[in-house]
């Protein structure tokens, strides 16, 4: 959707943030209450991200560098926000397969539905490829499986996941940007929606930027 052109030939992007649910069966409960928590599972050992981690928005106790699946699993508080930083892999044979590829080994679709549960009502960011990759156009769209629709199933609130790989510099000026706006207590969906138009902008002139700036979008109800 967020390349479609409106009958006025303007970039749908520049009008309408990319968010969908996959199914309402899918929304967040009502009642789930979150910590103060802002919370960031990191594993890139390319030296990516370093000046993310000092952001103060980060408890002390709340980034973990080398991040594991384990990790992940351990949290119970229910964090305000979760990041993780990672690689990610699409399985469009077995979805159920799709990874985060977290350390030792990494998080699959089914062990997320298994084992995680303590994101109820969480908002998330993956910066990581792949979180949201949909299945071929003529299958139904409304049941794909993928790690965002993974993490919507277990309680969270609101994801930012990608359709296809990512640049880590771009996932880095989006995270650092979402940041901004939770700060200033305004939703995902908004902060996304205006980095996305401020990427999009002269993008016939370079091409690659508007492909990566549209990875990204918003999945969940509400946001």
């Amino acid at each position: 959707g967020a390349i479609k052109k409106d009958t006025q030939e303007e970039v749908f992007l520049r009008n309408h943030a990319c968010c969908y649910l996959p199914a309402w069966s899918f929304a967040s409960k009502k009642d789930a209450s979150t910590s103060d928590e802002y919370t960031l599972l990191k594993n890139f050992n390319q030296g990516y991200f370093k000046e993310l981690q000092k952001n103060e928005i980060w408890g002390k106790q709340s980034v973990i560098d080398g991040a594991s699946s384990d990790d992940l699993r351990n949290i119970k508080t229910n964090p305000k926000l979760l990041t993780i930083l990672c690689h990610g892999e699409a399985d469009m044979t077995n979805p159920f397969r799709s990874r985060l590829k977290l350390a030792n080994g990494g998080i699959t679709i089914l062990e997320t539905l298994i084992s995680v549960n303590g994101l109820k009502g969480s908002q998330i960011i993956l910066g990581a490829c792949e979180t949201d990759l949909v299945p071929p156009l003529s299958d139904v769209m409304d049941e794909h499986f993928s790690i965002a629709t993974a993490l919507l199933l277990i309680g969270a609130a609101g994801i930012v996941g990608t359709m296809w790989e990512v640049k880590t510099r771009m996932t880095q000026t989006l995270i650092n940007c979402l940041l901004d706006k939770l700060k200033d207590n305004a939703d995902m969906k908004t902060g996304l929606n205006e980095w996305q138009k401020d990427k999009v902008t002269g993008y016939k002139d370079y091409s690659p930027v508007f492909y990566r700036a549209i990875a990204f979008r918003s999945i969940g109800f509400p946001l």
